[in-house]
C-alpha cells in the first residue's frame, strides 16, 4: 500500500483524470505507474523549497494573555 499527502487541487486532479477515463483513483494511479515504468518515463523531481511556518495567532495570543 501507498500513502502519500498532497495538496487538495492535486488530488482533484489525479481524480479528474481517473474519472475521465472510467476508472478508480488506485487503478488509474497503478496503470499510470506501469506506463512510467515501461517508457522509464520517470522524471527526476527537484527539492521542493522550504515552505514559510505558519503560526497560529489565536494559540500564540492565548497563552501571552494567560502570562
Amino acid at each position: 500500500m501507498l500513502q502519500g499527502r498532497v495538496p487538495e487541487d492535486v488530488r482533484e486532479s489525479y481524480h479528474a483524470a481517473a474519472n475521465a477515463t472510467g476508472v478508480s483513483l488506485a487503478y488509474y494511479l497503478e496503470k499510470l505507474a506501469e506506463y512510467l515504468d515501461e517508457n522509464n518515463a520517470w522524471p527526476a523531481i527537484p527539492k521542493p523549497l522550504p515552505r514559510a511556518e505558519t503560526l497560529d495567532l489565536e494559540s500564540l495570543e492565548a497563552s501571552t494573555a494567560a502570562a
